[in-house]
């Protein structure tokens, strides 16, 4: 399946479209290779993860749309820690080994609601490469509702991110990590 097929919303389109663009006929795309006036409308909901080691997985970027539908500012905090304690393996893992073997994620982020409603957003995520040698590897990712987001509710728990039962691995030209993992760590 090819990644357009799977994506569901214009911005994670439009994200792809700009990331394929930068890699032209390269695996991946260095950072320097990234154009963001290309994609300024998009950038209120883009992150920027840069992917240390298991235990620590840093925010480098997060957009305004993303710190105003959570309420709290997600730039330089730990990606791992937003898991529940007995998801952070799992969560950590999946993030790794888009930087290891690489390839995309496209999942779904259940973002419950004060009000008791649940607004799902589409989370395509993309690895690229440092501009020198040693430096780690960063996940370029998209985070878009799949329908309108209120502004004026405050989500349940900010500080805790619900782990996806929707996430699949995307090959983007080196396969997935899916034949080295059993089913089961991949909820």
């Amino acid at each position: 399946m090819q990644l357009m097929d799977i994506v569901r919303t214009d911005q994670c389109r439009a994200l792809a479209t700009a990331w394929q663009r930068w890699r032209g006929d390269d695996l991946l795309p260095r950072r320097a290779d990234m154009r963001l006036p290309e994609i300024t409308p998009l950038l209120p909901g883009i992150t920027v993860l840069e992917l240390r080691s298991n235990e620590e997985i840093i925010f480098r970027l997060a957009g305004t749309k993303i710190a105003e539908t959570m309420g709290i500012e997600l730039t330089g905090r730990n990606y791992v820690e937003f898991a529940a304690p007995p998801d952070r393996k799992d969560r950590a893992e999946r993030a790794m080994w888009q930087g290891r073997q690489p390839c995309g994620a496209i999942f779904l982020l259940p973002i419950p609601y004060s009000s008791g409603r649940v607004v799902p957003s589409e989370v395509l995520s993309l690895p690229t490469l440092p501009n020198r040698s040693g430096e780690p590897m960063q996940l370029l990712a998209m985070n878009w509702p799949l329908d309108a987001t209120p502004r004026h509710l405050s989500p349940i728990e900010p500080s805790k991110f619900a782990k996806s039962a929707d996430f699949r691995f995307v090959d983007i030209g080196a396969g997935t990590p899916d034949a080295a993992l059993r089913v089961s760590d991949l909820p």
